[in-house]
């Protein structure tokens, strides 16, 4: 049963550090550098942990506000922050822009990947060219 848990709170963090990596704020056409900022509020241009949890906080209140993530704890909330800070800006209890830019451009990446493994080619010119 424990094994269960454990793997459904995996399961759930993964997907929601995702959607907030991918939707912090509410707003997709975010650049890193503005997701950055609005997560860094005394502009030192440093996130630290707490920063990162103020604003993770904010977007699992905007998710729970559309009926997901309903059933989070304060507890759930501060560990999920706590992993994601840790993967996006190393344990070091800071993170930078440079390492924020580093993050997204590696899930990009691999976003890019996936989307060529799924066949998902773009347009068909894009398709005609890969195609060899």
């Amino acid at each position: 049963m424990k094994f269960i848990a454990a793997a459904s709170a995996a399961a759930i963090a993964l997907s929601g550090a995702t959607a907030f990596a991918d939707d912090h704020g509410g707003d997709k056409d975010m650049s890193v550098e503005d997701k950055f900022a609005k997560m860094d509020t005394d502009s030192n241009g440093i996130v630290t942990e707490a920063e990162f949890l103020t604003s993770f906080e904010e977007k699992v209140a905007m998710k729970q506000e559309e009926g997901k993530w309903t059933d989070w704890t304060d507890e759930d909330i501060t560990e999920k922050s706590t992993d994601y800070f840790n993967k996006m800006g190393g344990e070091d209890g800071a993170l930078t822009l440079e390492e924020a830019k580093e993050y997204y451009a590696m899930k990009e990446e691999k976003k890019d990947d996936k989307a060529m493994k799924d066949g998902d080619w773009g347009d068909k010119k894009e398709k005609e060219d890969r195609d060899w």
